[in-house]
């Protein structure tokens, strides 16, 4: 009996030890420095702008952007416009961190960002809306029409672009530290904004 006791007080030890190797485990790897570059890429790719603020520390970094997205526009092609546009360039973000070196609170990651050039983008969307207006379909139709016809057009021309424009890899090293809440923020720099618009290869 005594024994069989024992059995199950070491069983039950045992079960405690490991819920506690696997909740340090997993304490360890949130407070990897690197894990706020996946958490804002991540942030982007949702869309979740203040999220991706608070991980840059930067209140209204992304503040015109949530207005094109958000808010209120003149007309239904602008706003469809901007959407698109908007979910392509940040929705199709991605990120691969490589060296991290670290020190107490502060550490550098490098990382090499793979996006599609915003200006390449806004140039074939362009191209493709002034193919549409010089189409003969588009010329024989009224205005109405021919308003309804670029609105279902702007999403399409968007889902062809992949194919046509060529995505961009910028490596960067990013500067993070560690707030005071304990988690790691990163220090934004016109190097990482550019990567993000595919302003750079490497």
């Amino acid at each position: 009996m005594i024994l069989l006791k024992r059995n199950r007080t070491i069983r039950h030890i045992a079960f405690l030890m490991t819920i506690v190797l696997v909740m340090g485990l997993s304490s360890c790897a949130s407070s990897l420095p690197e894990k706020a570059v996946k958490m804002l890429f991540s942030s982007l790719n949702a869309l979740d702008f203040e999220k991706a603020e608070d991980i840059l520390n930067s209140p209204g970094a992304y503040e015109e952007v949530r207005k094109a997205y958000t808010g209120e526009h003149d007309t239904y092609l602008s706003r469809i416009s901007d959407v698109s546009f908007i979910e392509f360039i940040y929705g199709s973000l991605s990120v691969k961190t490589g060296k991290v070196e670290s020190s107490g609170d502060k550490a550098s990651i490098t990382c090499t960002i793979s996006a599609y050039p915003a200006s390449k983008v806004t140039e074939e969307v362009s191209r493709a809306l002034q193919k549409v207006k010089s189409s003969e379909a588009y010329e024989a139709a009224g205005e109405g029409e021919r308003y309804a016809m670029l609105c279902r057009t702007v999403p399409q021309i968007y889902a062809d672009l992949p194919g046509k424009i060529a995505r961009t890899e910028t490596t960067v090293t990013l500067s993070v530290y560690r707030a005071k809440d304990g988690s790691w923020k990163i220090n934004p720099d016109r190097a990482l904004f550019d990567a993000i618009a595919g302003g750079g290869g490497n």
